[in-house]
């Protein structure tokens, strides 16, 4: 981003917050599960606030934007449901984080001589990036700068009260409440105070399946197989012969990312693992039939999965998958070829398997199926 004369005020005042954050250090006696809310005053949306740092390993400030963003909060943390390979590409936040110079790219250093900082030899400087799922770490823009200096001046305020009072992000009569820093608008500007809330995660789930039965109703099971799918079906039907075969089926981030029109992003496979082989499934033309950019693959998973099945060259018996996107995708057209979906949200086998695909891309196109736990069978 760069900085004008109408726009300096904005970042100057996002780097003397984050040199304040950093000075008072409440990493020292704040955990990254000591988490509370910041509201933005331009939309009212809340952003929670996560301390990073009492490790000893990255000093930071991350604002999980939503619920969304919480829920990117809780799937990071759990690396018993998470791996580490897919917590990377889910985050949703902002985050001020403070690194050595040889860690800062030419654009912040860019910003931080435009505004005259400077530091002690050896000194952290504050880096300021916006995760969004499914791309990598990319600069903020004048909006966030803005919520994100609100959320770092309310953060030292917090820090500096449980310092005092370790009970102070506790509620005693609902423990799963969040302590929330809202304000309102007045006469002199605005006014903070405190609210306790839990997360209006089950509300919100309730609005997407009502959202989605509505959808069903008016637009019926031909939004998924339509007339183009249909003839799909019967070619397969037809043409490829039934065998008693699994195959494990994910959509997996690759961990290179290649630059899009505005941001780089982390391409997203459509892998097929033979699982008793340990052979990845790969198409004999062009791999980019299957590798899409973040939500693309919605738009496109019907030639995604005839593509694959073209070149396995029968129909499975089974299909092992833990996404459950990609098992409400695949359902219908599962059923319409007889294929048994085994969907197991807490499957280790398909996050090995990422990993050791992972590894093998470069080198080659077989897993070792013994390095996974799967039953053929």
């Amino acid at each position: 981003m760069n900085i004008t004369k109408s726009n300096e005020h904005i970042w100057r005042n996002l780097y003397e917050a984050a040199h304040e954050f950093q000075k008072l250090a409440p990493w020292k006696w704040m955990y990254d599960d000591d988490l509370f809310g910041v509201e933005n005053p331009a939309d009212d949306s809340i952003g929670y606030c996560c301390v990073m740092g009492n490790a000893g390993e990255m000093y930071a400030l991350a604002v999980y934007l939503g619920i969304e963003g919480l829920r990117s909060y809780w799937e990071t943390s759990d690396t018993a449901v998470t791996s580490p390979l897919s917590a990377m590409f889910i985050q949703k936040c902002l985050m001020v984080s403070f690194e050595e110079t040889k860690y800062l790219e030419d654009e912040d250093k860019k910003q931080i001589d435009t505004l005259g900082f400077s530091y002690k030899r050896g000194q952290a400087k504050p880096q300021f990036r916006d995760y969004s799922p499914g791309y990598a770490p990319w600069f903020i823009n004048e909006e966030q700068a803005i919520y994100l200096t609100t959320a770092i001046k309310q953060a030292i305020g917090v820090a500096k009260k449980y310092q005092l009072d370790d009970d102070y992000l506790d509620h005693e009569e609902e423990p799963e409440a969040y302590l929330l820093r809202v304000c309102k608008a007045n006469e002199d500007g605005l006014t903070w105070q405190n609210k306790w809330e839990i997360p209006a995660l089950e509300e919100e789930n309730e609005n997407e399946d009502n959202t989605n039965n509505e959808n069903d109703s008016k637009e019926g099971k031909g939004k998924v197989i339509d007339m183009a799918s249909a003839a799909k079906i019967s070619w397969a039907k037809s043409n490829l012969p039934k065998q008693d075969s699994v195959f494990l089926v994910d959509l997996a981030f690759l961990p290179t990312p290649v630059m899009g029109e505005e941001r780089p992003y982390y391409p997203q496979l459509f892998i097929w693992i033979d699982a008793e082989s340990g052979m990845i499934i790969m198409p004999e033309d062009d791999i980019d039939e299957i590798i899409y950019a973040p939500g693309e693959f919605e738009n496109n998973y019907l030639k995604a999965f005839f593509t694959q099945l073209e070149s396995i060259g029968h129909i499975p018996e089974r299909i092992v998958l833990s996404n459950e996107a990609l098992n409400e995708l695949l359902a219908p057209i599962a059923e319409s070829l007889d294929i048994e979906l085994h969907f197991d949200p807490d499957d280790m086998s398909l996050q090995m398997a990422q990993m050791m695909m992972m590894q093998m891309l470069s080198g080659g196109n077989m897993l070792d199926p013994d390095l996974f736990d799967i039953n053929p069978n």
